[in-house]
């Protein structure tokens, strides 16, 4: 190499170990991924009673988040779940509770790093939020939950939940 070429190389290498470091950090991992069980003496309800048990899952489908949420509650077992990515469209969400309404869709928008809230959409009106946020040290998870139930009651809860 002569001494022009040094120069070059270097600079090359340096643009190249940081592009490397940008994508590294573009995808850093999602602090809600993995699997978090309801903490029940740190949950609070104002409408309706908490479930008997929750296990929630997210996981990512290509770049798309998953909720998988199994609860035991005064209707049995439940499942809910969705698939969505954090651009601000409509995707669907389901529920195998009795009282569920179909067509309901979320929308999920990313807050921070450690911050996520879920828009619950029916009929093109908003009806709940859920605002999600993973503690510093991604043991525990914070769920505020507003909006109202199926009977039309103001939702008002704060789950919290555990990293397992």
């Amino acid at each position: 190499m002569s001494a022009r070429t040094i120069p070059v190389v270097l600079v090359t290498v340096v643009l190249t170990m940081f592009a490397a470091s940008a994508g590294l950090r573009a995808q850093d991992p999602n602090p809600l991924l993995g699997k978090w069980k309801i903490n029940l003496a740190k949950t609070k309800y104002n409408a309706g009673q908490p479930p008997k048990n929750q296990v929630i899952t997210y996981d990512m489908v290509g770049d798309a988040l998953r909720l998988t949420a199994e609860i035991d509650n005064a209707q049995g077992h439940v499942t809910n779940s969705y698939t969505a990515k954090y651009d601000g469209k409509d995707y669907a969400f389901t529920s195998t509770a009795r009282d569920a309404v179909t067509g309901q869709t979320v929308r999920l928008k990313r807050i921070n790093a450690r911050t996520t809230e879920r828009a619950t959409w029916f009929g093109g009106k908003q009806i709940g939020t859920v605002t999600e946020v993973v503690s510093n040290g991604g043991k525990s998870l914070t769920r505020t939950q507003k909006g109202a139930n199926p009977q039309g009651q103001p939702v008002d809860n704060v789950q919290v939940l555990d990293k397992q």
